[in-house]
């Protein structure tokens, strides 16, 4: 876990080759760029939490496929774009944020929460 330590950069893709990863955490840093779909193939991936950074762009679709995620914390970034349907596949999901805690958080996301939200009954904190 890096938090707090000014990492700066991209997401590499190549983080998929991770095979056995269960916790990115690279929170409080100077991320920019997108998040990259490539990390949905992270058969393990129980906690992403990449948040209080610059990233853009949406959620990828290919995310969803991270079936083990307990934890998605995205706030105080730059994202946008809707939520997915697809967001109910994640049965595991006890924790979900996308929100803006801070003054400089820029998350603007647009539409509804997907129905199949009700289904994730592990569900404990959802804050948007």
């Amino acid at each position: 876990m890096l938090d707090s330590v000014n990492v700066g950069g991209s997401i590499p893709y190549e983080l998929q080759n991770l095979t056995i990863l269960e916790v990115l955490a690279l929170q409080r840093g100077f991320i920019k760029g997108t998040i990259p779909s490539t990390l949905g193939n992270l058969k393990h991936l129980k906690n992403l939490d990449l948040n209080f950074n610059n990233i853009t762009g949406s959620i990828p679709e290919n995310l969803y496929n991270a079936k083990t995620l307990e934890q998605l914390d995205l706030n105080d970034n730059e994202l946008s774009g809707t939520v997915s349907p697809k967001i109910s596949d994640l049965k595991n999901l006890f924790y979900w944020q996308l929100g803006n805690d801070s003054p400089w958080g820029k998350n603007s996301f647009k539409g509804t929460i997907p129905p199949g939200v009700s289904g994730l009954n592990d569900l404990r904190k959802f804050l948007i």
